[in-house]
């Protein structure tokens, strides 16, 4: 999942990571990978939740109302990033972002 992810951030996403240690790199996605499965988020969206941390940082889902969307919708039993980044508003993002962490791209180490 890690090589997938990497593979996904290179072609779409490449201004973000383009200076990246690749090892470094692969601890990032393997600790959001690691959150995003902590907090409930489906297989089939771990992708799009690499991605939202990479683009609003490593702790967007710390952000008051993205957390109790993620609370919400935990034990949803189905896919939910949808719906959640639906729900999320544009000033919520922003927060999420103003308040990028990098300590947090390490939180989830084994």
């Amino acid at each position: 999942m890690v090589a997938l992810c990497r593979e996904h951030l290179h072609a779409n996403l490449a201004d973000y990571i383009q200076y990246m240690d690749p090892e470094i790199l692969d601890r990032m996605i393997a600790n959001a990978l690691k959150r995003g499965a902590r907090l409930g988020v489906h297989a089939e969206d771990l992708l799009g939740f690499v991605v939202l941390s990479f683009k609003n940082g490593p702790s967007f889902d710390e952000q008051a109302h993205i957390k109790n969307l993620f609370a919400k919708y935990k034990d949803a039993g189905s896919p939910f990033l949808k719906q959640l980044t639906a729900e999320a508003t544009d000033a919520d993002w922003k927060e999420a972002s103003d308040n990028y962490d990098s300590s947090a791209w390490f939180s989830e180490a084994s």
